[in-house]
C-alpha cells in the first residue's frame, strides 16, 4: 500500500528570505552642531532609505549613522525587526583601527546580541554602516522582505 504524498506540498512556495544587505548610498547634512544622516540600503531589487539626526561630534556622528543604517533595515524588512544600536567602540587591531558594533535584536521575550566590524580606513562614515551590516548580515536570513510597492501611473478615471 503506497501513501500518497499532498501535491501541495511541492507547489507551495516556501517564504522568500530577505537577501545580504548592502550599501548603495550616503549623504550626510552638517550645521549648527547638528548632523542628518541619509543612508540607501538594498538588498536583491529592494531598496530602502533611512534616516537619523544627532549631535555632530566624532562619537555621536558614528551613532547617528548607525541609527540611520538600522533605519533603513527596518524599511527592508516585513514587520518590525525589533534591532536597535548597542555600543560602539574604536580599537587598535595590531596596526589597524577598527570599529566594533553591538547590534541588539528583540524577539518576543528573548534579546540577542550581534557583533559587527569594519576597518575605519579614510572614511568613518563608512566604517559605521558597515560595521552595521557585518552584525545584522549574520541573521538576515531569518527576516522577511517588505512587500516591493508598485504604483500605476495614468490618467485619472473618467466618471461618466
Amino acid at each position: 500500500m503506497f501513501a500518497m504524498e499532498n501535491p501541495a506540498h511541492y507547489s507551495a512556495a516556501e517564504p522568500e528570505a530577505l537577501g545580504r544587505i548592502s550599501v548603495a548610498g550616503v549623504t550626510t547634512h552638517q550645521g549648527s552642531g547638528a548632523i542628518e544622516v541619509e543612508v540607501r540600503l538594498t538588498s536583491g531589487s529592494l531598496e530602502a532609505q533611512g534616516r537619523a539626526f544627532g549631535a555632530n561630534t566624532r562619537f555621536d556622528t558614528r551613532r547617528v549613522v548607525g541609527e540611520a543604517t538600522l533605519d533603513a533595515i527596518s524599511k527592508l524588512v516585513a514587520g518590525d525587526p525589533g534591532l536597535s544600536l548597542g555600543e560602539m567602540e574604536e580599537k587598535n587591531l595590531g596596526s589597524t583601527r577598527v570599529l566594533l558594533v553591538c547590534v541588539n535584536r528583540v524577539q518576543e521575550r528573548t534579546e540577542s546580541h550581534f557583533m559587527g566590524c569594519s576597518e575605519i580606513g579614510y572614511d568613518p562614515t563608512l566604517a559605521a554602516i558597515h560595521a552595521v551590516l557585518d552584525a545584522v548580515n549574520r541573521f538576515v536570513g531569518t527576516l522577511g522582505p517588505r512587500e516591493p510597492l508598485e504604483y500605476r501611473i495614468g490618467p485619472a478615471p473618467v466618471e461618466g
